[in-house]
């Protein structure tokens, strides 16, 4: 069995040359190479003024959840915590 075409990996071929770990690299981001940090994706990192802000917009009445929307769409920035 051939090994894996990225330099120093010894697995198996799976597909295209590669082995199962860079060939799912190749497919997530493109490059077999690629190293992502471990942890949670930087997307599904809350700031904390985004969570009081959640937070908040759960404790909204529909009157003053509209009233923000209405600012959002005129232009208004966000108010700073």
């Amino acid at each position: 069995m051939a090994g894996c075409a990225v330099p120093d990996c010894i697995a198996g071929v799976v597909a295209r040359g590669l082995c199962a770990k860079h060939y799912r690299r190749l497919l997530r981001h493109g490059n077999p190479n690629t190293v992502m940090a471990a942890g949670r994706p930087a997307r599904a990192i809350l700031t904390p003024s985004l969570t009081r802000l959640r937070r908040a917009w759960k404790k909204a009445t529909k009157e003053e959840r509209a009233s923000f929307l209405r600012e959002v769409a005129d232009g208004d920035p966000l108010p700073q915590a």
